[in-house]
């Protein structure tokens, strides 16, 4: 429920301007950003 609200702020920050975790603290694939954006669109299709 929480993700869902905060999903397209999520996606913002995540997936299209890679401003987070900020200076990529965790070192976040290309590919892992492809996987949240497809779980980010599934978790707020559902809901």
């Amino acid at each position: 429920e929480h993700i869902a609200r905060f999903a397209p702020a999520i996606r913002q920050q995540a997936v299209l301007t890679h401003a987070m975790p900020p200076n990529n603290f965790s070192q976040m694939t290309d590919d892992e950003r492809k996987t949240l954006a497809r779980w980010l669109g599934l978790e707020t299709a559902q809901n």
